[in-house]
């Protein structure tokens, strides 16, 4: 109970903290560097007075890739145009509102991932991989973004929890139906974390005979959600368009992307040199914990005291669920880092977790400072928000 208040507490001065920060940016005239981020603004901006039939069906307007501006956006669903919209409905403005969107994504990921860790071990782990999260590249660079990838490792990680939490209750089934689906409106093929995550989270929990049945259950429900959504999307698209959007959808994001063929090397070659890409950006992205985790195993010899941390439940959830994003995705010639985002923190967070082990020293820091970490941890952050004003 104690670990749940800790959180909790933790949990209050984070969110009077993203009040604040949200109420500065609606105010402000801040634009994001990313053309993505702009453009995604861009398009709520749009709409956002639209009727419901054109924000169903948005075209790509003006935009930085050479698309034609009065052609349909079929390579991607409208959840995170929608997502936007909504915000504004209830008096965000609508050039801000996927940047608060993302910020609140950003800090729900985090908290869930805190509860995990949590219930895996103890809340002092958990205070220390949240450090960990915020102390990286990514978290002084990508908070406020109106990007899809915060949406997708908020709904990714939720899938997660809920599958470690299912023997608890057949309530959290919920949650993957609800996350699958989401996850396909916001990036169309990325519904697959929910079933894998949610999966994973399930598999090294404390399950049961009533669990599995659970389980078995709400990954076809989550499935059937998914297929429904889908189809029922592509009949109101061909209604008001008169265009099959899952046709176009498939010939695009499939057919063109994901099924690229890059001919240099072998099959086998080329996918392990993917891998090895993806990986390549976990380590740099986990900076300085990936580092300074290099030099405890290599300088203060510590691969004995390592090789038991990985056998861990804590460390293989991690693990996992980080390599999840990062073999996928191996599987395309289509790369680009942003496509494993949600892996980078499940990846520091795993070491993170590994470091405690492996040194003393972080742990006895943790006790000392437990009480003090409940504001400096949302304080930490609301600094790497203001970083983007300078």
């Amino acid at each position: 109970m104690k670990k749940i208040f800790m959180l909790d507490k933790l949990a209050f001065y984070w969110f009077s903290a993203f009040l604040l920060a949200a109420v500065i940016l609606s105010f402000s005239h801040f634009q994001s560097e990313s053309n993505d981020s702009k453009y995604y603004t861009d398009l709520v901006v749009r709409y956002h007075q639209s009727d419901l039939s054109h924000m169903l069906t948005p075209k790509w307007g003006e935009n930085f890739w050479g698309f034609d501006r009065d052609g349909y956006m079929f390579d991607q669903f409208p959840g995170q145009l929608l997502m936007g919209i909504a915000l504004t409905k209830i008096g965000v403005p609508a050039e801000q509102s996927l940047h608060v969107l993302g910020m609140f994504f950003q800090i729900c990921s985090f908290l869930i991932l805190a509860k995990l860790v949590a219930g895996l071990s103890n809340q002092e782990n958990a205070h220390f991989v949240l450090l960990v999260m915020l102390l990286t590249p990514l978290s002084f660079s990508y908070n406020i973004r109106a990007n899809h990838e915060l949406g997708i490792m908020f709904f990714s990680f939720f899938s997660l929890y809920a599958g470690w939490k299912l023997v608890n209750t057949w309530k959290w089934s919920i949650a993957v139906v609800f996350s699958s689906t989401f996850l396909l409106m916001i990036k169309g093929p990325f519904f697959v974390f929910g079933p894998i995550l949610f999966w994973l989270g399930f598999y090294f929990s404390e399950k049961s005979k009533k669990s599995n049945l659970y389980f078995i259950f709400a990954q076809l429900l989550a499935l059937l959600f998914v297929a429904l959504t889908a189809v029922g999307f592509d009949y109101l698209f061909i209604h008001i368009t008169g265009q099959s959007f899952l046709k176009e959808f498939w010939h695009i994001q499939i057919n063109q992307r994901a099924l690229l063929e890059i001919k240099k090397h072998t099959l086998l070659i080329q996918k392990i040199l993917n891998f090895v890409y993806y990986f390549n950006h976990y380590l740099a992205y986990s900076l300085p914990w990936s580092l300074i985790l290099v030099v405890a195993l290599f300088l203060k010899n510590k691969f004995r005291t390592w090789c038991s941390f990985l056998l861990l439940p804590q460390s293989l959830i991690l693990l996992s669920a980080s390599l999840v994003f990062c073999l996928l995705f191996s599987l395309s010639d289509r790369i680009a880092g942003r496509y494993v985002f949600p892996g980078y923190y499940l990846f520091s967070a795993w070491i993170g977790i590994g470091l405690l082990g492996l040194d003393q020293k972080y742990s006895l820091f943790i006790l000392s400072q437990k009480e003090r970490l409940q504001v400096l941890i949302p304080l930490l952050w609301f600094i790497s928000f203001i970083v983007h004003f300078i």
